[in-house]
């Protein structure tokens, strides 16, 4: 796959196209995605996915934006590969390029600027400035362009349309399992590995402190949680708290992300880790000794182990 910084003079043959942000590539845009590679074969065209960096709220609402993003931009285009997409465009989304109507949008960029010959619009998507998307209109358009295009349905599950946000709230709320059927995958955390404060080595069960690659990566509900790690190449059962230990720091300000994988004991300071997030166990307790805190933790590990080697 190759990835575009630039939306002019690509090296793309009959672009079918689609845009979004694709925060997380769910199930509903996979559809689409899956659609978008039926109409380039059908058309003898290459498929093209067009999105944005940073997210596009961030740029509108400023520091009004609050929800955190279910990929980082290195996550989405690695997901968009994984399913078969042969181009990406991201365009780097500004005040200016916000305050373009729909029809400018289209005419700038995806016909001047790409040559699009088919637009995908996914069922809640729109663009141009103050959300100016007109599906006829801008279909109106696209025809004097010599460009077709078609709106597509949303994707559902248990009876509610699949999208970021719905994933996002069920995440926030400590549902990984819903989460991950509307995403189609499981969630996972990309990071490195901190030194921490030693609280896991203290009671028995060291353990490895996680930094996201991303700031706006969104962290699951502060709780304990069934995970593999992916390390060193091995993917490995293990346990993940995310939370401010509040047993051992009653007054504690500093949020953490601490994996602890049984049997391994290895130096990883410094090392990537993936964590692909599976069930959680339970929220954070506050217990009443740090002899209860260990016992439950014992407890944890048992619970995910076997949740673990059931799936």
């Amino acid at each position: 796959m190759k990835v575009y910084r630039r939306y002019k003079n690509l090296p793309v043959i009959k672009p079918v196209a689609t845009i979004g942000t694709f925060d997380g590539v769910h199930t509903g845009h996979r559809y689409v995605l899956n659609i978008l590679k039926t109409r380039a074969q059908e058309m003898n065209g290459e498929p093209l996915v067009i999105t944005f960096e940073p997210h596009p709220g961030k740029v509108i609402s400023g520091d009004g934006f609050a929800a955190r993003l279910l990929t980082t931009t290195e996550e989405k285009i690695s997901l968009i590969e994984e399913l078969g997409i042969d181009h990406v465009v991201i365009l780097k989304f500004s005040r200016s390029l916000s305050r373009m109507n729909s029809e400018q949008f289209l005419a700038k960029i995806l016909s001047e600027g790409i040559g699009i010959r088919h637009l995908l619009i996914g069922f809640n998507h729109s663009f141009g400035h103050m959300g100016s998307f007109d599906y006829q209109a801008v279909r109106k358009t696209a025809a004097s362009y010599n460009i077709t295009s078609e709106i597509l349905d949303a994707v559902k599950t248990g009876g509610s349309v699949i999208s970021s946000t719905r994933i996002r709230e069920a995440l926030a709320g400590g549902e990984p399992e819903i989460a991950n059927r509307m995403l189609g995958y499981c969630y996972f955390i990309e990071g490195n590995v901190v030194k921490g404060r030693g609280i896991g080595r203290r009671l028995g069960y060291p353990t490895a402190n996680i930094k996201p690659y991303s700031a706006d990566k969104l962290i699951p509900a502060d709780g304990v949680y069934a995970v593999e790690a992916v390390v060193q190449g091995r993917t490995l059962p293990a346990v993940m708290s995310i939370g401010f230990n509040p047993t051992i720091y009653p007054a504690g300000t500093q949020r953490s992300i601490e994996v602890h994988i049984p049997g391994f004991s290895q130096e990883i300071y410094g090392e990537k880790v993936k964590v692909i997030i599976k069930y959680r166990l339970r929220g954070e307790m506050i217990f009443g000794s740090h002899d209860e805190l260990a016992r439950k933790i014992k407890d944890d590990i048992r619970e995910a182990i076997r949740l673990l080697s059931n799936r």
